[in-house]
C-alpha cells in the first residue's frame, strides 16, 4: 500500500491549534493566515492543513450511511482538511471530486472517502451523493448539530496506520475506511500545516 506522499517532498511545517472561535470568519482568518506564510516560504510549492500526521489517519468516529440500516456499530477514521490536501498529498481521486474553496469557507457538510470504506459499506453501490453521519461531531466542544455529510469524492487508499512505535497498526497493516471533511466544520482540535516543496535543499 503506497504512502499517500509517495515520489514528493512533504514537510510538517508546524502545528496550529484550533481553539473556539466567536465567528466561522475568524476560524478560518486563525488558519488562513499561518498557511499563506507557509506557502510563502522559500522552496515550498504548496501547503495544506490536516488534522492528523502522514502515515498517521483521522480520529475513529462511530458513523451511519443513510438508507443503510445494520446491527453492529459501524466506524472510521475521520480528518478535518484544507482544499489542497489531495493535491499536495498527492492522492488520486477514483471518483467524484474534491473540496471546493466555496465549500470550506461555507463549512458545507461534504465529504471525501477511501476506497476501503465504500468496499467495506456500499459494496459495489454507488457512494457519490450518499450521506454519511459522524457522531464524534456530537461530542466536541463545539458540537455539530445532525452532522450528516454528503459524499462528493472517492479516492485512492494510502497508508493509514502509521508505525506501531507511536501507536499505530504499522505501515503493512490493512486500510481502514477513512473520511474527510472541510476543517471548518468544528472549532476544536488540532490541525497540522503540511506543505510540498522543490527538491532543492532548503537553506
Amino acid at each position: 500500500m503506497p504512502l499517500s506522499f509517495s515520489g514528493s517532498c512533504l514537510g510538517l511545517i508546524g502545528r496550529s491549534t484550533q481553539s473556539q472561535c466567536a465567528t466561522r470568519k475568524a476560524l478560518q482568518d486563525s488558519h488562513r493566515r499561518p498557511l499563506a506564510r507557509v506557502k510563502a516560504l522559500p522552496g515550498v510549492v504548496d501547503a495544506t492543513e490536516s488534522s492528523a500526521q502522514p502515515p498517521y489517519g483521522g480520529e475513529d468516529s462511530e458513523m451511519e450511511i443513510s438508507g443503510k440500516p445494520h446491527q453492529e456499530q459501524w466506524h472510521t477514521q475521520v480528518q478535518n482538511v484544507s482544499e489542497g490536501y489531495f493535491r499536495v498529498l498527492r492522492i488520486p481521486f477514483k471518483m467524484g471530486r474534491g473540496f471546493s474553496e466555496a465549500e470550506i469557507s461555507d463549512a458545507r457538510k461534504v465529504a471525501v472517502v477511501n476506497e476501503t470504506f465504500v468496499a467495506r459499506y456500499f459494496r459495489g453501490e454507488d457512494a457519490i451523493g450518499r450521506r454519511v453521519k459522524l457522531a464524534q461531531f456530537e461530542s466536541r466542544a463545539d458540537p455539530v448539530r445532525e452532522p450528516w455529510f454528503e459524499i462528493v469524492g472517492v479516492v485512492a487508499d494510502v497508508t493509514n496506520q502509521g508505525p506501531p512505535v507511536y501507536g499505530g497498526g504499522g505501515l503493512e497493516a490493512p486500510v481502514e475506511p477513512e473520511v474527510w471533511v472541510p476543517y471548518t466544520v468544528t472549532g476544536s482540535g488540532v490541525q497540522n500545516l503540511l506543505c510540498a516543496r522543490s527538491k532543492r535543499r532548503w537553506r
